[in-house]
């Protein structure tokens, strides 16, 4: 069995999976939570790692691969001179490795701040006001620097709390 990867159509790699594995495939698709800010409401999806990619688990000898071609949902299946490429076992398992216990990617969506940058609170006590960045705690929570009375002082907010 090798895994290969997949281009599926737009915004139909989970239609693309279902029927993959209807058709008794092992297919893999990573995913990751995204936090959306869209008119003053924030939302948490669940979107694919890689965007139009999912992974399929193929035996190229015993099983009928190219049908995986004509699978609804399924763009084409990324192919060299006519057979599928090949991605290594150790690739997928350190990609499964990332996933936390709820089967998802655990991406950092402040990673491009740096210490010192100003942000934005959207929700809570301190809505609309303005603090500092000053970088994750354990448990992935944003630590914000505030100017409160005249004494800097340091709390901890959810990451979708907050706007760049």
């Amino acid at each position: 069995m090798d895994w290969c990867v997949v281009y599926t159509n737009v915004n139909k790699e989970t239609i693309a999976e279902k029927n993959l594995i209807g058709q008794n495939f092992i297919t893999y698709m990573p995913k990751y939570k995204k936090i959306i800010s869209h008119a003053r409401k924030i939302s948490m999806v669940i979107k694919p790692l890689f965007t139009r990619y999912l992974f399929v688990n193929v035996d190229l000898v015993a099983q009928r691969w190219p049908i995986i071609n004509s699978t609804y949902g399924v763009n084409a299946i990324i192919s060299m001179e006519g057979k599928p490429v090949i991605i290594s076992e150790e690739i997928i398992n350190k990609i499964k490795l990332c996933e936390k216990p709820d089967e998802n990617i655990n991406v950092v969506p402040y990673s491009f701040m740096t210490k010192g940058d100003e942000v934005n609170i959207l929700e809570g006590v301190f809505s609309g006001k303005k603090g500092i960045f000053n970088g994750l705690t354990d448990d992935n929570r944003v630590k914000v620097l505030f100017n409160l009375l005249g004494k800097e002082v340091t709390l901890s907010v959810s990451r979708i709390s907050l706007a760049g």
